[in-house]
């Protein structure tokens, strides 16, 4: 049986702000992952009441401790920064991460452990078609990458894309008129519309960005093939467990 002890360690920098959870098992684990969270990544990854909690938080700890590791959480103010201190080996693993080939330059991919749907967000009245307009300004998450398709669009107007560190901020800008559209993963997008109350403003879209599986980023600098093999049986012997989880997201916030 697993036990867990907790630790809060807050400190402050010109770059960032971390907190970390030390989680520790009966007996020793067999590695410690700092793990890179969000903070303000609702119903995904957030902080209430000086604990992380989300679907991906329970996905992460449900694996680790199926695995036998033990975690530290960081966070950072944005994806970029995230991706940047994973590569130099200062972070171990990061969550709900697209596959590129240029981060797989730097970092293992797990097997896929869940799928997202990003989709376009827009206030009512807005029409968008099945395809992205041509000029239409778009709040998106800095760093993230949201398929070739989009890539493409962003290549043609980079002036259209407004980088965001927060949904919160990227729903802001579309309830204020300052984007046309903003991108979000569904399920996200329905829990901010209903809990900053926009539901008479902000709508999704019959637009989908992109849908593609989801998989935990890994240091090549702190991490083996050995390793990474062990958190991919994990996951697969987890399908059951990681299926309802996301089964009771889907209940709580989706359509």
């Amino acid at each position: 049986m697993f036990r867990s002890y907790t630790y809060w360690v807050f400190y402050l920098t010109l770059t960032f702000a971390a907190f970390t959870e030390v989680n520790a098992v009966e007996g020793e684990c067999k590695k410690t992952l700092v793990v890179s969270v969000a903070q303000e990544w609702p119903p995904f990854s957030y902080l209430e009441d000086d604990e992380f909690k989300g679907l991906d938080i329970e996905i992460v700890e449900l694996v680790l401790r199926n695995a036998n590791y033990c975690w530290n959480y960081v966070y950072y103010p944005s994806s970029t920064r995230s991706l940047i201190e994973l590569k130099k080996g200062n972070v171990d693993l990061i969550f709900a991460a697209s596959y590129t080939s240029e981060r797989a330059d730097y970092a293992f991919y797990s097997e896929a452990y869940r799928f997202e749907t990003m989709q376009l967000f827009g206030r009512i009245g807005q029409i968008a078609k099945s395809t992205l307009e041509a000029g239409s300004t778009i709040a998106v998450n800095r760093g993230s990458h949201y398929g070739n398709d989009f890539e493409r669009y962003r290549q043609e107007c980079e002036e259209c894309i407004v980088d965001t560190n927060t949904a919160s901020e990227r729903f802001a800008l579309v309830d204020r008129g300052r984007v046309d559209f903003a991108i979000e993963e569904s399920i996200a997008g329905d829990y901010i519309i209903d809990k900053a109350g926009l539901t008479g403003s902000i709508v999704p879209t019959s637009v989908t960005i992109n849908r593609s599986p989801v998989h935990f980023m890994l240091s090549k600098k702190q991490l083996t093939f050995l390793e990474l093999d062990h958190l991919n049986q994990v996951i697969g012997n987890s399908h059951n467990e990681i299926n309802s989880i996301v089964i009771k997201y889907h209940q709580r916030y989706g359509n």
